[in-house]
């Protein structure tokens, strides 16, 4: 149950909470540069300039193609080390 559970938490690995990194900093000058992931860049990017919606889209599949080579990699590790583990 935990090796599935990791698994599929690890597809949301390139995700960050918005709540945190953006409403709570309000984008305050000197904590923009840390507090700028890629989920607040496209929060940003629609807020501000609402007609870059392809560079917005080309970080979300970006996001979602890594979360998905993430769980795949390791279920293939997964199920060379204990196959009753794997997802499929």
């Amino acid at each position: 149950m935990i090796a599935i559970l990791t698994l599929l938490s690890l597809g949301s690995i390139m995700t960050s909470n918005t709540g945190l990194f953006y409403q709570c900093t309000l984008n305050i000058g000197a904590l923009y540069p840390t507090t700028q992931t890629l989920d607040a860049y496209v929060l940003n990017a629609l807020v501000n300039d609402g007609s870059n919606f392809s560079v917005t889209a080309a970080i979300t599949l970006f996001q979602s193609v890594v979360g998905c080579v993430m769980v795949v990699v390791v279920n293939l590790i997964t199920r060379k080390i204990s196959p009753e583990h794997s997802l499929f």
